[in-house]
């Protein structure tokens, strides 16, 4: 959120410019937050590729519950090259996905607009276009959903250089269909001409 072009108006105009998808609500956590909201959940349950070593404290690999500290560090580890920012990423879904099993299991801390008040305001805010109780009202909602009735998809596309430098390149036919097929409630096509990404 510190980066030029980072604010959460921008990324939201990646969805309604760039994908023509509209927004209708969003919660953006920082780093900051995140930890808080982990921390707040008593941690949260990954299963590590190898051991990690957070503060001292040792996570063998396997099912381990992680702090929020750690939970951020394994999130944020990165290897060079594109196919390093996509591990990333697959390392952030597998977090968020476990703090959102977590959020759901125990509403008695995560729904209690108490929990989280304190993390809508203060130094280091969940940034949203929801209020707490619109926020408690979408969890408690979701609340019946089973991890396996989640979806998490990647955006189509593959690896690519060019003088030097690596990209990711979206594959614009396979995105439209992907767009219209799981994230267009709307009615209308997504088509290649609306989306206003480069491949």
């Amino acid at each position: 959120t510190q980066k030029t072009g980072s604010a959460s108006e921008s990324l939201i105009s990646i969805f309604n410019e760039q994908y023509s998808m509209p927004v209708d609500g969003f919660f953006i956590l920082s780093q900051d937050a995140f930890v808080k909201l982990v921390d707040l959940m008593d941690g949260v349950d990954v299963n590590l590729e190898e051991e990690m070593t957070v503060d001292s404290v040792v996570y063998p690999a396997g099912v381990q519950t992680l702090a929020g500290d750690a939970a951020l560090q394994y999130m944020l580890k990165r290897e060079d090259g594109v196919q390093g920012d996509i591990d990333r990423l697959v390392r952030q879904r597998k977090v968020m996905a476990a703090l959102f099993q977590r959020l759901i299991a125990t509403p008695e801390k995560s729904l209690q607009e108490d929990s989280l008040v304190p993390l809508m305001n203060g130094s280091t805010p969940i940034r949203s276009n929801l209020t707490s109780e619109e926020m408690v009202e979408l969890l408690t909602g979701m609340a019946g959903i089973t991890p396996a009735n989640m979806t998490a998809y990647v955006i189509p596309g593959e690896v690519a250089s060019s003088d030097s430098v690596n990209y990711y390149s979206v594959h614009r036919a396979e995105l439209a269909a992907l767009l219209n097929q799981a994230f267009n409630p709307y009615g209308r096509t997504i088509t290649e001409a609306d989306l206003q990404v480069k491949e």
